[in-house]
């Protein structure tokens, strides 16, 4: 039976869910049920106006996208929820592979121009699946379970006890930590903004949207309660990379003169924070571990070449106020975590 901070939590999710279903995107929502809630969940979700579709019906057939489009009554709804299997069946993976690559509804194994297919926008998307089964997902087309990860997003696991404020004897310790609860407040609602505009290059809107918890300890990838929640060291590891390449830009920070001193500062943060391990949680997947230290190999990646850039012009010991020989220290440092996480992050093609 869910207690009601996870419906609370549901339903704000599903809210959200609704609220995007006009953007572009290459998402969708998640929803992490335990089997014994499943019936409980659907019926919130029903009750949100969202159709739900027992994707098992796939099982073993491939299906073309006008088909799978009037299977799901996709005319005739505004909102769905894919209640996905462990073996996801190949018309869905297809879907899901679209949807991440291209923000599309199609069921073709690639993508053309000229290929039947629809857009995400004008319908909200969840899918519901049991974290036993998340953990463990194949595909049946044989592709790597990152394609699964990639295309999920605001996620909601009912199966977590954070959502259980109200219960003080059963919730996590940074509940009562009102610094932390600011940040996972403003990441949940947040750090997806925060990919968008970094991929719009809008290193000012950035730095707006995380300058007011750039000074917060709970805003440390080292702040000891993140230690063993992955999922919050995910998405805060997003939002400091994105900060830094802002900052790094020279984009002028409110109330500082040197951009570049509080770039430094998140960097140093990022080289010595820990990197993933995935297996045995059931939120975060070795999948989301690679995912991971491939977002922090990336960026560091990109740290070295800034801080090579300026160090030989040689004002950057000014610059951060830092020692030459403090910037060295770090530089080496940066070296041995890009070394230690070249073997941990997903291959690339």
């Amino acid at each position: 039976m869910l207690t009601s901070g996870k419906k609370m939590a549901l339903n704000a999710m599903l809210r959200n869910a609704v609220s995007e279903r006009d953007m572009d995107r290459d998402w969708l929502g998640f929803v992490g049920a335990p089997f014994n809630d499943l019936e409980e969940v659907c019926q919130l979700v029903q009750q949100a106006g969202f159709h739900i579709i027992d994707c098992e019906l796939f099982r073993k057939r491939r299906v073309e996208t006008d088909e799978f489009c009037a299977l799901i009554e996709f005319d005739s709804h505004t909102a769905f929820a894919l209640l996905l299997p462990r073996s996801i069946p190949f018309t869905l993976a297809y879907f899901l592979y679209q949807a991440a690559e291209h923000g599309i509804v199609s069921t073709d194994s690639g993508w053309t121009s000229y290929g039947q297919y629809r857009s995400l926008a004008g319908k909200a998307w969840i899918v519901i699946m049991t974290p036993e089964d998340f953990e463990h997902a194949e595909l049946e087309t044989g592709w790597d379970r990152s394609r699964l990860d990639r295309v999920l997003s605001n996620h909601c696991w009912l199966h977590d006890t954070r959502y259980d404020r109200k219960d003080t004897n059963n919730h996590p310790s940074h509940l009562g930590d009102s610094e932390a609860l600011r940040v996972v407040d403003a990441l949940d609602t947040g750090w997806r903004e925060s990919i968008r505009l970094m991929q719009q290059q809008d290193f000012d809107a950035i730095v707006n949207l995380w300058n007011p918890l750039r000074e917060s300890s709970a805003f440390r990838l080292d702040y000891e309660l993140w230690s063993n929640d992955p999922t919050i060291r995910f998405k805060l590891m997003n939002a400091r990379a994105d900060l830094f390449v802002a900052l790094a830009q020279g984009t002028p920070v409110p109330g500082e003169s040197e951009p570049f001193r509080a770039a430094y500062a998140v960097l140093e943060d990022l080289v010595g924070c820990a990197s993933f391990v995935g297996g045995g949680n059931a939120r975060f997947s070795d999948g989301n571990a690679r995912d991971g230290n491939t977002m922090l190999f990336n960026t560091l990646s990109w740290a070295k070449k800034w801080l090579d850039h300026h160090q030989q012009h040689g004002f950057l010991p000014i610059a951060v106020g830092k020692s030459e020989d403090d910037i060295c220290a770090l530089v080496k440092q940066l070296q041995r975590k890009l070394a230690a996480l070249s073997g941990q992050r997903t291959p690339q093609p």
